[in-house]
């Protein structure tokens, strides 16, 4: 499908807000280390910055995606969640414009060429990948974590985890600071989102520019966040 493959992409784009400054996270050094943490309590230390008083129930985002070498040019998405799994996001492209919608148990894509309806494995499979916050539901979907080390990028330095999921083979790689856990890359195969710059709402810090290298590479904004507004339940209503 034409607009398919972006769709997905700005779903990985789509990872997460941590406690944390801006950060450069580009010339990456690789040194392999010991660390005194265990891989439980670096990820628990990390979610804990991302959101430690469970402030997170519904949001809303709007952002915009500026995409060089392609004939989309910018993209702009606006995002609704009530977690732990419903949402809707709607993707507005240069001539036309997409939308998915999960309800908690199944799912849909509304695209030019018809609408892809989501039910069972494939609807699990999907799932995780469409949270706002994608980290806090890893496990849960068969993520195994691994610390693979530190790896020192710049003059920081990063505990370097693995997260694999056997049954779809697939695998992520985060980037966590070791001194005050934010995240400064994260991996997807061949994606890498870097992340370059945070901001403070209501007392969380989350991603407010990151880039996206791909074949195509991506430069994310995030316009505008809403905590804990009164989402209707009739907007995930998913067609079939």
């Amino acid at each position: 499908m034409k607009y398919l493959s972006i769709f997905l992409v700005s779903l990985f784009m789509y990872s997460c807000g941590t406690n944390c400054d801006k950060t450069t996270t580009e010339n990456a050094d690789t040194v392999v280390n010991e660390t005194e943490l265990s891989v439980k309590d670096i990820w628990k230390n990390y979610l804990s910055a991302i959101d430690k008083d469970g402030k997170l129930k519904e949001i809303k985002t709007y952002r915009e995606v500026s995409v060089t070498n392609s004939p989309e040019g910018t993209v702009t998405t606006t995002t609704e969640v009530k977690r732990p799994d419903k949402m809707v996001q709607t993707i507005v492209f240069s001539d036309a414009t997409t939308k998915c919608v999960m309800n908690g148990k199944m799912g849909s894509f509304e695209t030019v060429e018809g609408i892809i309806s989501m039910k069972d494995a494939d609807f699990l499979r999907f799932r995780g990948k469409l949270e706002i916050i994608p980290e806090f539901y890893l496990e849960k979907n068969g993520y195994e974590l691994k610390l693979l080390g530190k790896e020192k990028i710049g003059e920081k330095e990063f505990y370097k985890i693995r997260a694999f999921q056997p049954t779809e083979q697939n695998e992520l790689i985060y980037f966590i600071d070791t001194q005050n856990y934010t995240l400064a890359k994260m991996s997807v195969n061949i994606n890498t989102l870097i992340i370059k710059e945070y901001c403070d709402v209501e007392g969380i810090k989350l991603v407010k520019k990151s880039e996206l290298k791909h074949d195509t590479e991506a430069v994310i904004t995030e316009f505008s966040y809403e905590f804990n507004i009164e989402l209707d339940d009739a907007i995930f209503t998913v067609k079939e």
